[in-house]
């Protein structure tokens, strides 16, 4: 590229080429100065930009033409238009009265362009660093970085310790923490309000102890197990041996003992499941406290251990599964309802409520396994079918559970015994 200065006019030319960047010119400017024939003349510009501002971002170039000094590209032949730019950085001129002008000046069959490049200001590199965090800290207590300043606390530099990544977290405004790995909630931990995101229940496995505060703490993709506060809402995790206060467990996989802690707030277990069918999961109702439990369309196996107070209910809605109430369940309601099967153990001063359960023993006793005056019932299903042979010529004789069907001559065709779910044909 060439690039001459004329001093008689103030001009910097530049030859045939259709395009100059800020630096270039700046680059010749300072050249020409520092030369024999620049070196006795005044300054022809001043430029400023290029500080640090972090994170590899720099502030843009500004150039200012000094004392009427314009940009001229060559004057071209025509009868085309030639389109030439200047771009990189930012181009002002001033005369000698510091008047600000246009810093390009005519040239025949030339329509010049300037590209100006706003500066990165500390606002907006701010805005870049918020963003490269993608809404939280990440913590991996694998990694090496330690450390609150930027880039520390971004998934490229995952901080290594809770302390660094609370930190972080306070000075940008963050209430989310992406975890990468297994670790240890302790005293450090002050994460009352925030999200916690792990990577899946198979790489992030949560041990939360006593002394952490996890209050009103939302966690996901983890597998968890320890001690919570109050308020917890936790989803699409695994959920093992934990003491729990109140709040939501949903979309989880249950396993061991899940043992309630007495809070007058209901725990509430949604679309759970179970994780291994040969260690079924328990809920511990917390002996002779004031919580109650209600868990909905559950899949699986569930155990209900643990409950003494007269007061005190459990629910459980299944989709498919089967519920064990054991006989340490001496008192209060529990109201089992869906598509599965009972097992209970309790003692006879607990409510046991299956009016919505549906299984093969309970279908069955709605439609057959009454007394014998109830087959005769007007409008049952029974009398109905008594009704349908009696059509075909035949009669319906009962003693007892066992229903004789008459043949047209009054002699027994068939014989049922209704006291068994089977209906066994005698």
């Amino acid at each position: 590229m060439a690039i001459s200065f004329d001093y008689v006019d103030k001009l910097i030319n530049v030859s045939t080429d259709v395009e100059v960047t800020v630096q270039e010119l700046l680059n010749a400017i300072r050249v020409f100065e520092a030369s024999v024939q620049g070196i006795d003349e005044d300054q022809i510009a001043s430029a400023a930009g290029k500080e640090d501002l972090g994170g590899g971002t720099k502030v843009g170039i500004t150039l200012t033409l000094l004392n009427g000094w314009r940009v001229k590209f060559e004057d071209r032949a025509g009868p085309d238009w030639i389109v030439c730019n200047i771009s990189g950085g930012n181009l002002v001129s001033v005369d000698s009265d510091n008047v600000s002008q246009f810093p390009i000046a005519p040239a025949p069959y030339v329509t010049a362009t300037l590209t100006a490049s706003a500066s990165a200001t500390l606002q907006e590199q701010g805005a870049l660093q918020y963003a490269s965090f993608d809404g939280g800290v990440t913590v991996d207590i694998k990694s090496s970085y330690t450390g609150t300043g930027f880039p520390k606390g971004t998934p490229e530099q995952p901080v290594n310790n809770m302390i660094d990544a609370l930190t972080i977290a306070t000075e940008r405004g963050f209430t989310r923490l992406y975890i990468e790995n297994s670790m240890t909630f302790d005293s450090d931990a002050i994460i009352s309000g925030f999200e916690i995101i792990g990577r899946n229940h198979a790489t992030t496995k949560l041990t939360i102890n006593t002394e952490a505060e996890v209050d009103r703490t939302i966690i996901h993709n983890s597998h968890i197990t320890g001690i919570l506060d109050g308020a917890i809402e936790i989803r699409d995790s695994l959920v093992e041996d934990l003491e729990y206060v109140n709040g939501h467990i949903e979309d989880c996989g249950l396993m061991g003992t899940i043992t309630l802690a007495g809070s007058s707030d209901d725990a509430i277990f949604v679309d759970c499941s179970t994780v291994d069918p040969n260690k079924p999961p328990t809920i511990n109702m917390g002996g002779n406290g004031l919580q109650d439990a209600a868990i909905t369309d559950y899949s699986g196996i569930i155990t209900i251990d643990n409950m003494s107070g007269s007061d005190m209910f459990c629910g459980v809605g299944l989709d498919a599964g089967r519920v064990y109430i054991t006989s340490d369940v001496t008192a209060g309601t529990i109201w089992v309802s869906g598509t599965g099967e009972l097992f209970n153990s309790a003692s006879s001063d607990v409510i046991v409520i299956t009016n919505g359960l549906l299984s093969l023993s309970t279908i069955a006793d709605a439609v057959w396994d009454e007394d014998t005056g109830e087959h005769t019932t007007t409008d049952t299903f029974a009398e109905l079918a008594a009704d349908i042979l009696k059509l075909l010529g035949n009669d319906v004789t009962a003693s007892g559970d066992i229903i004789s069907i008459l043949d047209t001559d009054g002699g027994i065709w068939r014989q049922y015994d209704l006291s068994s779910d089977g209906r066994v044909q005698l």
